[in-house]
């Protein structure tokens, strides 16, 4: 889409058509260890500069979005798409920046409660862009979600506990506490659940909340990892998974 009508036309037919969200890439591509940089089977990664929405079609999006009471997710990757998302008003980024990030435009960020999907597991190719942004950001005290490509084969078909170490790990400072491990399973559970926008309850164990259910041996406080092999799987009231159940 090139023109401000355009885009407002599209964000109405998305919203009618059940979007829950309005998302938007801006990035120019070429960035060191961004795993989007990798060829896939045999498609090429295309030439850089990718092409960028322009300034007032962004603002037109997030505007339009806005009124339609959709919020906005950007994917950027490096500061002048970060830039753009930030003016134009988006409300949530898709991932952790890969390459480092202006200080000046992270506490923009911070200041205008832009939400932070972590994805950094998946991204960790990316180096230490991605870490210090993620450090950076923390310490001007952004909110982290929890974020994890399940469709990457290397990711665990349960909660991802590398992507919840690296936050702790990242976000916590040069102490940690227990308050900074009850942080990180919020950002999976109950604020990730809010940022959704569905139930206000949902991320939570609590009645009514349309909440699915998974139970592990151990005590994931002391141990993320166990979280990515649950031995109850309850999704949609239906037990789907049962390794507690006597043979």
């Amino acid at each position: 889409m090139s023109t401000v009508a355009e885009a407002e036309q599209v964000v109405k037919k998305l919203v009618e058509g059940g979007a829950t969200a309005i998302k938007v890439s801006l990035e120019p591509g070429g960035e060191d260890g961004a795993p989007w940089m990798m060829p896939h089977g045999e498609n090429p990664v295309p030439a850089t500069p990718w092409p960028m929405l322009p300034e007032p079609v962004v603002k037109a999006i997030v505007s339009k979005a806005h009124a339609l009471k959709k919020r906005v997710i950007a994917h950027v990757s490096e500061n002048t798409g970060f830039k753009r998302a930030v003016d134009a008003g988006v409300d949530e980024l898709a991932h952790m920046p890969c390459s480092a990030i202006d200080d000046g435009l992270l506490k923009t960020a911070v200041d205008k409660g832009i939400r932070f999907v972590t994805t950094i597991d998946t991204l960790s190719s990316c180096g230490m862009g991605l870490h210090g942004n993620a450090m950076k950001l923390a310490g001007k005290g952004a909110k982290f979600i929890y974020g994890s490509e399940i469709a990457h084969d290397n990711v665990p078909w349960g909660i991802n506990g590398e992507e919840m170490h690296m936050i702790l790990h990242l976000t916590s400072g040069a102490t940690t506490d227990f308050q900074d491990v009850v942080n990180v399973f919020k950002a999976v559970t109950s604020e990730a659940g809010k940022r959704l926008g569905v139930n206000p309850l949902l991320g939570q164990l609590v009645p009514g909340a349309p909440a699915d259910i998974i139970a592990v041996r151990g005590n994931p406080f002391e141990r993320f990892k166990i979280l990515e092999y649950p031995a109850l799987v309850m999704s949609g009231g239906q037990i789907v998974v049962n390794k507690f159940a006597k043979k």
